[in-house]
């Protein structure tokens, strides 16, 4: 789901957790129950069509370029993306 999009539209650094690559990874408690609520959506929009849904598997963390941005459904860091770079 990340090397061969990243191999088929020349995505570099990005798809491979590997030396020289950015850290972009989520990290999922696969047995966490969550119920999820239009508050912890973080995007513009501030809702989302699961509303209410019960899952198991759940993330814990996400860390983009090498820093932790959510931990436990908290934003704990301002935004660290950067442009992606793509060289077919």
């Amino acid at each position: 789901m990340c090397e061969n999009p990243c191999r088929i539209f020349g995505i570099q650094n990005k798809g491979y957790i590997k030396e020289e690559y950015d850290a972009d990874l989520t990290i999922v408690d696969m047995n966490k129950e969550q119920v999820i609520k239009n508050e912890m959506i973080a995007s513009k929009c501030g809702w989302t069509p699961f509303n209410n849904y019960k899952v198991k598997g759940f993330p814990i963390a996400t860390i983009i370029n090498g820093s932790f941005v959510m931990e436990n459904g908290k934003i704990v860091s301002n935004q660290v993306g950067k442009p992606l770079d793509f060289r077919l």
